[in-house]
């Protein structure tokens, strides 16, 4: 959220405790992740719906994934320019290995 702040990422929301299923929580299983949500699509619009599928073919959708990109970047500099960081992250990964949430 702060590289989001950082970068002026319109529509900036607390992150979900609880969302849907994705194959990347399986790959975070095994290593270190997070997962940003950009928003493109106007708020209550519906999942596989035409409304979503054209949405996602807009001026607005391809911002998203340019605000995504610097946001990734942002967060992908501080694992390299700050030495703690990564050691960190792969710390608290280890210790939480396992635990999920209900």
């Amino acid at each position: 959220m702060e590289k989001a702040e950082l970068i002026g990422a319109p529509n900036r929301k607390a992150p979900r405790r609880k969302t849907g299923s994705t194959d990347f929580a399986n790959v975070m299983h095994q290593i270190p992740g997070a997962c940003i949500r950009v928003a493109f699509v106007p708020e209550g619009t519906s999942s596989h719906s035409q409304d979503y599928i054209d949405a996602g073919k807009s001026a607005r959708a391809h911002e998203a994934v340019l605000y995504g990109a610097k946001i990734l970047a942002a967060a992908a500099l501080d694992l390299i320019e700050q030495p703690g960081v990564l050691a960190q992250v792969k710390e608290d990964f280890k210790k939480n290995q396992g635990k999920c949430e209900q």
